[in-house]
C-alpha cells in the first residue's frame, strides 16, 4: 500500500483505504467534524484487520478516539455487529465494569464492520507480564464471563457448530497424524457423544472464543471483550474450560510447562465459582479436552507451524480431561533445546 490512498490485496477484490476512512467519517458523531487516518492495517485468517484514529477538529488531545474496521468474507460482519449491538443496548457499556466494544455501523456493500478500539491493555499482556497483577486481572476476567452468562440477551444455540468443528478438527488431524489415528478417532468419537441431549447442561450467552487474547482491562477494572463472531448460546463450562486451555497453553509458549500458569488459572476459577450459580466439572472436563483437539488442529492443519513437539502433550491432555473426566493438566515440559530452537521441523515423525 502507497500512504493512506493506496490498495492492498483482498483475495479477488482491492481494499481501498482511503474509501474505508471515507466510510468512518460519515458514521461518526452527528454534529461534529472529525479527521481520520489510518493508524495500520493486518490480515489475519483472511480478513482485514484496519485500526484508524479520528480526532475531533478543533477539539482537544482528549477528543481523540482510536476505531477498528474489520472485512470478512461474506456479510458475517453483520451478525457480528448485531450482536455487538444487542450487548451494548443491554447493559454491557461504561459505566458497567463489564463492556463490550461500542459497535459503530456495518457498511454491507464493503463487507466493513466499524466498532470503537477496545480501551486499555490486552490481559495477556498484564498476566504475563505482571504476575501480582495477574490474580487481580483473571478475577475481573471471570465477573466478566459471569455476567454475559447471566444477561438477558438470547442468541442462537451455536451446539451444531460445535460438533461439526469437532468432527472437522478429528478429519484434519488423522490425515495429518496418521500414527495418531486410533488416538484421534476415540477423542472424537467421545466428544461427539457428549452432544447428546441427555448430557448437555442449561444454555447461557456464550463468548465462543473466549482467551486473554481477546479481553482488555483498563486501569479503572473496566474489562472489554472483543471478537464476538462466535457469540451464541452454549454451557457455561465451554468457555471456562476454553480459557484455562488458552492460558495454559500460553504460559507452555512462555515457560515450556503447563504448571507456570496453574496458579492464575486456579484463581481464575475459583473467582468464576464465586459469583456463579454452578459449574458442572463433568462438562468442564469435556471442553478442556476439546480445547486441546481443537489447538493441535490450528497448530498443524491451520497455521502449519511444524511444531510436531506438540503433539504428545497436547493429545495427553486430551485424554486425560475427555477419556478420563479429568480437569488438571498434565505438567509436560518442553526440552530447553527444543524451546531455544523454536519451531520443531520434523521430530523423526512421519508427518
Amino acid at each position: 500500500m502507497n500512504g493512506e490512498t493506496g490498495r492492498a490485496n483482498s483475495g479477488n477484490q482491492p481494499v481501498d483505504f482511503a474509501d474505508l476512512i471515507g466510510c468512518l467519517e460519515a458514521h461518526l458523531d452527528h454534529g461534529r467534524r472529525w479527521s481520520c487516518r489510518l493508524a495500520g492495517f493486518r490480515k489475519k485468517m483472511g480478513k482485514w484487520i484496519v485500526e484508524f484514529e479520528a480526532k475531533e477538529l478543533d477539539g482537544t488531545e482528549a477528543a481523540k478516539k482510536g476505531f477498528i474496521g474489520k472485512i470478512d468474507r461474506g456479510n458475517r460482519g453483520q451478525g457480528t455487529f448485531e450482536v455487538l449491538a444487542a450487548l451494548w443496548n443491554a447493559g454491557f457499556r461504561p459505566p458497567s465494569p463489564y463492556t463490550v466494544v461500542r459497535p459503530l455501523a456495518y457498511v454491507p456493500d464493503r463487507r466493513l464492520l466499524l466498532q470503537e478500539k477496545a480501551p486499555g491493555r490486552l490481559a495477556r499482556e498484564i498476566v504475563f507480564a505482571d504476575s501480582g497483577a495477574a490474580c487481580d486481572v483473571l478475577g475481573r476476567v471471570a465477573g466478566w464471563l459471569v455476567a454475559l452468562q447471566s444477561c438477558t440477551v438470547v442468541p442462537p444455540s451455536r451446539v451444531e457448530q460445535a460438533k461439526e468443528a469437532v468432527v472437522l478438527h478429528g478429519r484434519e488431524l488423522r490425515q495429518s497424524l496418521p500414527q495418531h489415528d486410533n488416538r484421534i478417532r476415540c477423542l472424537v468419537e467421545r466428544a461427539l457423544s457428549e452432544f447428546d441431549p441427555s448430557r448437555l447442561t442449561a444454555l447461557a450467552p456464550s463468548h465462543g472464543d473466549f482467551h486473554l487474547e481477546n479481553v482488555f482491562v483498563e486501569e479503572s477494572g473496566r474489562v472489554t471483550a472483543i471478537d464476538l463472531d462466535k457469540f451464541g448460546l452454549g454451557e457455561r463450562a465451554a468457555d471456562v474450560a476454553y480459557l484455562l486451555a488458552q492460558t495454559a497453553i500460553m504460559g507452555y509458549r512462555r515457560h515450556g510447562n503447563f504448571l507456570a500458569t496453574a496458579r492464575i488459572r486456579d484463581h481464575f476459577l475459583q473467582a468464576y465459582l464465586k459469583e456463579a450459580d454452578s459449574l458442572s466439572y463433568s462438562r468442564l472436563s469435556v471442553y478442556l479436552g476439546m480445547a486441546f483437539l481443537q489447538s493441535l488442529f490450528y497448530e498443524l492443519c491451520i497455521l502449519k507451524t511444524g511444531d510436531f513437539a506438540l503433539i504428545e502433550p497436547w493429545l495427553n491432555n486430551a485424554e486425560r480431561c475427555l477419556l478420563h473426566g479429568e480437569v488438571t493438566l498434565g505438567e509436560h515440559t518442553r526440552p530447553k533445546a527444543l524451546m531455544n530452537a523454536g519451531q520443531v521441523s520434523d521430530c523423526g515423525l512421519n508427518i
